[in-house]
């Protein structure tokens, strides 16, 4: 768990150096990077409710209702984001033409945003499940996936962009650490991984 929580800061760092070094033969690079919408909260607070929630249920003993807090959160975080994100992959010209008219601020964030923006909701839904695991007191897989994420990010972006010298190839990288980021968090919390061997089934609702 150390180990995971001091190589994150570090891999964080590769990954925008890479990204900065693929972009920086471009003038407007920098431009760019204000042009780009974030598809989480700048405010940490903005889930601080499921932190409380999962925690408080947790120490009643009310692990099922942990649970269903979590991952309904969890839908609602992607739903918000995906929508952002696929506005934004589908309009992107409207999104950038708000900063600049520059062509190739335009056209080289319409191709992250088309690459990327569809995958916004897999990092709001394991963005989400992160800080409910902060309630559970259980960040094992939280790291873990981030750890998988800036690695695809960074191995599979270098390695793409080496092979293809494309942008395009390294944001389907990006994309691809997102989606991985949010499906394997939610995987293994809803396969009880906060719990071990005391795995918690939810109970469905009754019709």
């Amino acid at each position: 768990m150390a180990q995971l929580r001091t190589s994150l800061p570090l891999l964080l760092v590769l990954s925008l150096a890479l990204t900065a070094r693929a972009v920086a033969a471009s003038p407007p690079a920098l431009s760019l990077a204000k042009t780009i919408p974030n598809p989480h909260p700048e405010d940490g607070d903005q889930f601080g409710y499921s932190v409380a929630l999962v925690g408080t249920n947790i120490g009643a003993g009310e692990q099922a209702r942990a649970l269903r807090i979590a991952l309904t959160g969890g839908a609602i975080a992607f739903v918000i984001t995906e929508t952002i994100g696929l506005v934004a992959a589908i309009w992107p010209e409207a999104w950038l033409g708000l900063f600049g008219d520059d062509m190739r601020i335009i056209e080289t964030g319409s191709a992250y945003l088309r690459v990327v923006g569809p995958a916004y909701g897999f990092f709001g839904l394991g963005l989400a499940l992160y800080f409910a695991s902060q309630g559970a007191g259980r960040l094992f897989w939280p790291l873990l996936s981030g750890f998988f994420r800036l690695i695809i990010a960074i191995g599979g972006g270098w390695i793409l962009l080496r092979l293809t010298g494309s942008l395009n190839w390294l944001f389907a990288a990006l994309s691809l650490a997102l989606v991985v980021y949010g499906v394997s968090l939610v995987a293994a919390i809803r396969s009880g991984a906060w719990f071990g061997k005391d795995r918690v089934h939810i109970p469905q609702a009754h019709k």
